[in-house]
């Protein structure tokens, strides 16, 4: 009887491999463009910057550097001005409205923007483009010294007269608006049986006051 012959196959099956095609998928980058602002485009610039600069500096390279500065010092001119109170200054946000909101107040709370007209001893530090004082996103203001003090001596006395709606006796002495008459509290100015109590919201003035 023949005997049968066994076969031999080289190799593991599990290395016998079907050539199979794959399908490429879709290149994910092939979109179509997208249009962007003057601003997004402005901004993907910044962000693309390849700046390592962090990488390098080390801290004895910024010991010199002055970190106690205030950024919006006034220029020499105008603080020695401020310094002589002649004239008053405060720095706002540089946005058109807010500038109509400060030059359209009543004096003594209105201020006004500095430019070469008004304020022809800053002209070298005025904006070539729009002609102010600026300073990061901040324009400088100005008014007369003796206006700025008319208006916070106003609000020193609102803030009297708040501070003293809880207790009367702070109120003696304090002007009652522009009337010419004061508040009078205290134990000297008790009211007694003799005295005639006038309510001042109903009294009829004439015209000659």
């Amino acid at each position: 009887m023949a005997k049968a012959k066994k076969m031999e196959i080289e190799g593991p099956l599990d290395d016998v491999q079907e050539d199979v095609v794959k399908e490429e998928p879709e290149n994910k980058d092939d979109k179509i463009p997208q249009i962007l602002t003057s601003d997004e485009t402005a901004l993907q610039q910044r962000i693309a910057r390849e700046d390592d600069t962090w990488e390098t500096i080390k801290e004895e390279d910024i010991v010199d550097f002055s970190l106690a500065e205030d950024p919006y010092a006034l220029p020499p001119e105008a603080k020695k001005k401020q310094d002589e109170r002649e004239i008053a200054y405060r720095w706002a946000v540089a946005d058109p409205k807010r500038v109509d909101e400060l030059e359209s107040m009543d004096p003594p709370a209105k201020w006004w923007v500095c430019n070469r007209t008004r304020t022809p001893y800053l002209e070298k530090y005025c904006d070539t483009v729009h002609g102010g004082v600026q300073k990061r996103d901040q324009l400088l203001f100005f008014k007369p010294w003796w206006m700025h003090q008319a208006y916070q001596d106003i609000k020193m006395k609102r803030a009297e007269m708040q501070d003293s709606d809880g207790d009367i006796h702070k109120r003696d002495g304090i002007a009652v608006g522009d009337t010419g008459s004061r508040w009078v509290a205290g134990e000297q100015h008790r009211i007694t049986s003799a005295d005639q109590v006038i309510n001042p919201e109903t009294l009829e003035f004439s015209d000659d006051g």
